[in-house]
């Protein structure tokens, strides 16, 4: 004779092992041959028109070191190196014109600086602090 409480406990155990049956319908897959060699190649000339390499002045306050993102805009270049956790910007002649470097915890400064992006709406410089 069982009690209430193992009947609730049976009952339960036959649910459980019901629901853990599944249909499995693989006739949507694609299977795909990871040996096979391709030879489809990309090149820059497909989505790139030009390449144009600048040399950025030294800066003897800051080496660059772990350079995350890199941003242009009408009048500066942006990179943000990871490293350092600052913001170095370039005028578009390469000559360095200025550094974000407000690390703390006020209000106008960030503890780490995670990402940032130019909005060109507003022209001003948007920082993810993490």
């Amino acid at each position: 004779l069982l009690y209430p409480f193992q009947y609730t406990i049976v009952i339960l155990y036959f649910l459980f092992h019901s629901s853990c049956v599944s249909i499995y319908d693989d006739s949507s897959l694609m299977p795909v041959n990871i040996e096979e060699k391709t030879t489809d190649n990309i090149y820059y000339s497909m989505f790139v028109d030009s390449i144009a390499y600048l040399n950025l002045e030294p800066n003897e306050l800051v080496k660059l070191s772990e350079i995350t993102d890199v941003i242009v805009s009408d009048s500066y270049i942006y990179i943000l190196d990871e490293h350092i956790d600052k913001i170095l910007a370039y005028r578009s002649d390469g000559s360095f014109a200025f550094i974000i470097d407000k690390k703390g915890k006020a209000n106008d400064e960030y503890i780490n600086l995670a990402q940032f992006d130019f909005d060109k709406e507003n022209r001003q410089l948007v920082l993810l602090d993490m």
